[in-house]
């Protein structure tokens, strides 16, 4: 907080989502279906905070089992992500 406040810099000057993009996939084409996107990437940059686990497997519906499994080796670093919707 202090380092945004003071530079504006630091993890708060950030959405953490770095890019969004959306688009059709093959399957959809093959039905008919080319006028709305069916597949979305997310990139998220940030680290992998305590809570990660917990909060992702509400967010996403993931098993936190396969959550922990994943997160283990990256907790408190510094990391991204890519999400496929």
């Amino acid at each position: 907080m202090y380092e945004y406040v003071r530079h504006g810099t630091g993890p708060m000057s950030s959405t953490g989502t770095q890019a969004i993009v959306s688009f059709v996939s093959s399957f959809a084409k093959q039905a008919g279906e080319m006028n709305w996107p069916d597949i979305q990437y997310i990139l998220l940059g940030t680290a992998v905070y305590t809570r990660m686990v917990e909060d992702f497997h509400r967010a996403f519906n993931v098993k936190k089992e396969v959550l922990t499994e994943y997160y283990r080796h990256a907790v408190l670093k510094d990391s991204f992500h890519i999400f496929v919707r």
